[in-house]
């Protein structure tokens, strides 16, 4: 009797075909999720932020950085170390849970009472993520009279904590790391001594009498960095060009009497107008370098406008004919802002770009009044500044008027259900290319008419095939974006002296660290309520400008071609979007579907 055999082909998709990583196992098989993959840069920064915070939270006056000359970079600094007795769930030293855990940590504990009120390793990814991609990583915890010590190899514990009394010669207090990054995730193993220098100075400039070392054992060189003037020495010591009123610093922070606001948060800045020279333009929240801005930036923007243009209208200075802009009195400003923020949202694990949209309020709430102040106290220097603004705004507009637009002639018509834009200035102009009249409705009501073009589309056209294959100078400049609307509303009631609020959720994950906020500020459970919408069609006006077209609030997803080279791309698109591709199409969602990354 013949048996009939089952053969399980490669492509087969069953429940053994589902894989479970556990641990660090995601960050190993795709670190770039987690970290910069260029150089090891990142991983060692996520220790230092560590230390970093230590600092700001009052408990270290000393950080040093060691190159040793094997590869490995050493970290130290005097603050309180990690605690290393067993966690009271985990059952394990806690600072095996810190190295080990993706989401474990001191910073998720916020609030008055809390470890760190102001930090800036907040994913819970850190130290893990610096674990997991490193060869050997030992580390030490000096605290209470104890030292204890464990060590690591790609995430795994290889030698077991061991604690023993501290002897005469010991630091009392503080953690120390030591990390061999494994070359093998990275482009290339060599750190870039450039941006580790800027970083580590960058950090004593933004913690005024904390010491920075760092310690070259091949060059067998040693700098220190400790600054007791600040952002404004700094920025001066960095500029190019001498500034053509004198550096304009400040901060505020908000005390327990803030409606909007938890006590303690606010800014630093320090800001320069030149006239030429390149600009220098630097951001931190929490210390962490946002080398991409964000809202915090925005809230500086916004602050140093209002209050120029409030001060030219009171002044009557604006010629006739001259409109200005926000960028009219930032194109020529240098800055440098340290912004704190309790639960600050960055974009990415690498936080680059802070996400946090009640910044943009908090920054310009503190700079506004405090510029308005200082200009009307020194008018010549007032109007020393309202000048370089309006020559600005003179010459973005002459340049406006040379690149009209094209005319509609013959059969290049424009569409009919176009709602074009005031302005004749394409390198301020905007299209926004919405699904259908209900999407469209709402744009046109909530954008800003002078440069912002709304054109509804009906049907799920393939708009990015017809940008690649027709447009793809578009792409390649940099102007084709997605916007990111947020899937959720929050709507809070009143609580004590602050008064009822609404948040924007983009995905389940903020929503969630918005609610967790909500019960951290004493919100009763249950008492907000929360809305989901399915387009924007559903948003008002209002809440469509806030969300998706204020250039300052908005979140929006840049188009890139990627690294393909130009063949490999139009074959990829072809395969995706051609005609009669159905069976390659199918193969290649076979054979690669699951190694896509989706954002849902």
């Amino acid at each position: 009797m013949a048996t009939q055999t089952s053969v399980k082909t490669s492509s087969e998709y069953s429940e053994g075909s589902i894989r479970v990583l556990k641990g660090l196992e995601p960050v190993k098989q795709r670190p770039g999720m987690y970290t910069r993959t260029d150089n090891p840069l990142h991983i060692i920064q996520e220790v230092l932020d560590n230390a970093a915070d230590e600092a700001l939270a009052g408990h270290g006056k000393k950080i040093k950085v060691t190159l040793h000359a094997d590869g490995s970079v050493g970290i130290e600094d005097d603050g309180r170390g990690i605690p290393f007795g067993l966690h009271p769930e985990e059952k394990a030293p806690v600072i095996e849970l810190v190295f080990t855990r993706l989401h474990a940590g001191g910073k998720f504990d916020k609030g008055k009472g809390g470890a760190y009120s102001f930090s800036g390793g907040l994913h819970g990814v850190g130290v893990s993520v610096t674990n997991a991609l490193a060869k050997r990583l030992e580390a030490t915890s000096h605290r209470e009279g104890q030292v204890a010590t464990l060590v690591f190899s790609g995430g795994d514990v290889i030698e077991p904590l061991v604690s023993r009394a501290q002897e005469s010669g010991d630091r009392k207090q503080g953690t120390s790391v030591r990390v061999w990054p494994d070359a093998k995730y990275f482009d290339s193993a060599a750190l870039p001594m450039g941006e580790l220098t800027h970083l580590l100075r960058s950090k004593a400039v933004l913690m005024p009498g904390v010491s920075v070392s760092l310690v070259n054992e091949k060059t067998k060189e040693t700098q220190t960095w400790q600054y007791k003037g600040g952002l404004g020495d700094y920025l001066t010591q960095t500029l190019t060009a001498d500034p053509v009123i004198p550096l304009f610093v400040g901060e505020g922070f908000a005390d327990t009497n803030s409606d909007s606001f938890a006590e303690g948060e606010g800014a630093s800045w320090a800001v320069a107008f030149t006239e030429d020279g390149s600009a220098v333009r630097e951001s931190y929240v929490n210390l962490i370098p946002t080398s991409a801005g964000g809202t915090h930036d925005s809230g500086l923007r916004d602050g140093l406008f209002t209050a120029v243009k409030s001060f030219i209208e009171l002044h009557a200075l604006l010629p006739k004919g001259v409109k200005l802009m926000p960028e009219d009195v930032f194109a020529r400003a240098s800055y440098v802002l340290s912004a704190k923020v309790l639960d600050p949202q960055f974009q990415g694990q690498v936080k680059e770009r802070l996400n946090s949209r009640d910044a943009v309020r908090l920054v310009s709430s503190f700079v506004r009044p405090a510029l308005e102040l200082w200009l009307n106290e020194h008018v010549d220097y007032g109007k020393k500044l309202a000048e370089l603004a309006i020559k600005a705004a003179q010459s973005r507009q002459r340049a406006g008027q040379k690149v009209e637009k094209r005319k509609s002639s013959g059969v290049a018509v424009l569409p009919g259900k176009l709602t074009d834009c005031e302005s004749k200035d394409i390198a301020d102009n905007e299209v926004f290319l919405v699904e259908g009249d209900s999407a469209g409705g709402s744009a046109k009501m909530g954008r800003n008419k002078e440069c912002q073009a709304i054109l509804p589309l009906r049907g799920k056209v393939l708009l990015l095939t017809l940008f690649f294959r027709h447009f793809p100078k578009l792409i390649e400049a940099g102007h084709l974006y997605v916007a990111r609307p947020p899937l959720f509303r929050v709507d809070a009631p009143a609580r004590g002296k602050k008064p009822a609020s609404k948040a924007y959720a983009l995905d389940e994950g903020e929503l969630t660290a918005i609610i967790d906020k909500l019960r951290k500020d004493g919100v009763a459970e249950g008492k907000w309520s929360i809305s989901r919408f399915k387009g924007l069609g559903e948003m008002s006006a209002e809440q469509l400008w806030d969300t998706t077209l204020n250039p300052d609030t908005r979140r929006l997803l840049p188009i890139e071609l990627g690294p393909l080279d130009n063949a490999a791309t139009e074959n990829l698109m072809t395969q995706l979007m051609g005609k009669g591709e159905a069976a390659a199409r199918r193969e290649l969602m076979e054979l690669h579907g699951d190694s896509i990354e989706i954002d849902v």
